[in-house]
């Protein structure tokens, strides 16, 4: 399992964080010009599905790389969906709906289905993997990236050294797990890559207003344990003093990608 978040609180964090996403999400931007650049130039024909989609980062690569093809939008954040059906109102080959990701089957097989930085949050990667798997055509692609195991180790230090036991709520899986699910659900793995995904911010402070405003919150995890005004700012004055260099405080995101074809 990874991260333990009731469906309603994770829509609610990202819907909260749907106008203040594009502008902070630096490192999901990065993941997601990352996984385009790894999809092949040409797929077969048929509809392509953006699965937690968000505000349309990887939405405007996948547009731009197979611009005469149908691309469906997929979030569980209704605030998310409406930014994107805004932003490409008049855009007919572009829609979007708003459903659970996790359990969405697909009506009809899709030539490809890509996910930049969503399957993190699943509570049964195995099984969406196995629905995605499904709703592909015969040599359709599933193309996913994901944070993996190591993944933002400043924050977890810095928590840990303030409270004195791990962070709950942020226990990402190997990356392993992730080519073990996709090959079980009868795909091919193509391409697997694993590097690493850096924001920088100013300080401390901004990078933990860039998990606040970007929705990525764990305070509704069970076992999250939200710390005082004075433990905050231990952990600021910490993670600052221990992990900024040359002015810049990061955010450090051990990254997999995976392209798989049916």
């Amino acid at each position: 399992m990874t991260l333990s978040f009731s469906e309603d609180h994770i829509a609610t964090s990202f819907s909260s964080a749907a106008e203040s996403y594009t502008e902070l999400a630096v490192p999901q931007k990065r993941m997601a010009e990352r996984l385009a650049a790894l999809l092949p130039t040409h797929l077969i024909d048929g509809a392509i599905l953006d699965l937690c989609c968000g505000t349309g980062l990887l939405t405007e690569m996948l547009h731009r790389a197979y611009p005469s093809a149908e691309i469906h939008g997929l979030d569980i954040a209704p605030g998310m969906i409406e930014l994107c059906r805004k932003r490409w109102a008049g855009c007919d080959s572009l829609s979007f709906c708003v459903e659970n990701a996790e359990t969405f089957t697909p009506a009809e097989p899709y030539a490809a289905i890509a996910s930049n930085c969503g399957f993190q949050w699943f509570e049964n990667p195995t099984q969406a993997v196995a629905n995605l798997a499904d709703g592909l055509k015969p040599g359709g692609v599933l193309a996913i990236s994901v944070p993996v195991a190591g993944s933002i180790p400043e924050l977890r230090q810095s928590y840990q050294h303030v409270v004195g036991r791990p962070m709950r709520g942020i226990e990402f899986l190997p990356a392993e797990r992730y080519v073990e699910m996709i090959n079980a659900a009868g795909l091919r793995c193509k391409t697997v890559h694993e590097d690493r995904a850096v924001g920088d911010f100013p300080s401390a402070r901004a990078a933990l207003e860039y998990f606040k405003y970007t929705g990525t919150t764990f305070h509704h995890h069970d076992e999250y344990t939200p710390l005082s005004v004075a433990e905050t700012r231990q952990l600021l004055r910490y993670y600052e003093e221990i992990f900024s260099h040359a002015s810049v405080v990061p955010v450090t995101y051990e990254m997999l990608y995976v392209v798989a074809e049916r």
